[in-house]
């Protein structure tokens, strides 16, 4: 048997600070978004409903919920202004009350604990198909100490779907302290980008097969930034894969691998 404790070292856990804001334009490459001060999540619905048989509750059954919130910001990415409804006619005119568009937008929470502080961990969260609403802007006079105008945008979404058995969705957040080391490698090169890679938003169902096509032998060459050597990381776009004899490997596809003049040896492309 195990008597419950509590508030033991290490255990008294919390979330705090949000950075690595990412803006992801439908079908283009992500754009970092500076400024990104917030994102409050405001979710509606989810409200159990009431069923009742000669005046007995015999089912209580919860209201579909909707996921939607509030980003604020001091500045944000020319490439958002299409999505909070402005067009440029010509180079610096630019068109308000136009269409908005949805847009993908990724960002970081830091997670700490009394022990690491907020070097515990970070979880990731995507949100999918988010449509900005019209937002008030508060022009004021200059006094002796300027002070940053704050911008802010309530938006909603609408749910994509994700495999059986999983009801869509509009919001993944994925905690970097119970996920694999090379499958959060392997996200964070797709969200963010590598010297080779642009970056690009991830689906539920970009994740799921990620999932499904990592295989034991097939290695992603890494260049270390400080020492400038490499190491071989498991991973898909792969560098280097099992050949047809056991133990023997052969450049992949997308290898960067290219020879040089002693036989044998190879150098990492830039």
């Amino acid at each position: 048997m195990v008597q419950l404790t509590w508030n033991q070292p290490g255990e008294r856990h919390f979330e705090a600070g949000l950075d690595r804001g990412v803006l992801y334009p439908d079908s283009s490459t992500g754009v970092a978004w500076n400024g990104l001060t917030s994102v409050k999540a405001a979710p509606s619905g989810g409200e159990p409903k009431p069923y009742y048989i000669d005046g007995v509750k015999f089912l209580n059954v919860p209201s579909t919920e909707e996921y939607s919130g509030t980003i604020e910001a001091f500045t944000y990415p020319d490439e958002f202004e299409e999505f909070d409804g402005t067009a440029s006619l010509y180079d610096g005119v630019l068109m308000h009350q136009q269409f908005r568009k949805s847009f993908g937008l990724s960002y970081r929470t830091r997670l700490g604990d009394d022990i690491n502080g907020v070097d515990d961990g970070y979880r990731l969260h995507l949100i999918y198909n988010a449509l900005a609403a019209p937002s008030e802007k508060s022009y004021d006079s200059l006094g002796d100490t300027p002070e940053p105008m704050a911008f802010s945008w309530n938006f909603t979404t609408t749910p994509i779907a994700v495999a059986p058995g999983i009801r869509p969705l509009a919001h993944i957040s994925i905690d970097s302290r119970r996920i694999s080391p090379l499958m959060l490698k392997l996200i964070e090169q797709t969200l963010y980008g590598t010297s080779f890679q642009n970056p690009q938003f991830m689906t539920p169902q970009d994740i799921i097969t990620l999932y499904d096509t990592v295989l034991p032998g097939h290695f992603l060459i890494v260049e270390d930034s400080e020492t400038g050597m490499a190491q071989l990381v498991e991973g898909i776009g792969s560098d280097v894969m099992l050949g047809e004899t056991d133990g023997l490997y052969i450049a992949s596809p997308e290898t960067r691998l290219v020879e040089t003049a002693e036989d044998g040896l190879y150098d990492l492309e830039e």
